[in-house]
């Protein structure tokens, strides 16, 4: 029988235990010949500070992709809105929805008014 595919709350545990940052904030400047640029507006974990800006590179983040390596990820329009988890360099890999709640109520990450 095979292993079922991790849970939404799994996946999200497995997330905040495997990135050193975790950051909320928006795309200042798309990606053109430059990396993408975004700023900080709340820190969940790492060492960043709210209104820094960091160069980052498109990613396809968290989604279900069979082989995200042999397509481009989709563009990230300035404007664009969301929490990214990273090492290092950095990167727009978006989080979905509910993860940093559940990252919270198990402790993973600080809890930010």
């Amino acid at each position: 029988m095979p292993t079922p595919p991790p849970t939404m709350e799994q996946r999200a545990e497995m997330a905040a235990r495997s990135f050193r940052n975790i950051v909320e904030g928006v795309i200042i400047h798309e990606q053109d010949e430059r990396p993408a640029r975004f700023r900080i507006t709340r820190v969940y974990k790492g060492q960043l500070k709210a209104g820094m800006v960091v160069e980052a590179a498109p990613s396809w983040g968290f989604r279900d992709m069979p082989c995200p390596g042999m397509i481009p990820p989709p563009p990230n329009l300035k404007g664009q809105r969301g929490v990214i988890a990273f090492n290092d360099p950095p990167e727009l890999a978006f989080m979905p929805d509910g993860w940093i709640a559940i990252m919270q109520q198990r402790g993973l990450i600080a809890r930010t008014p």
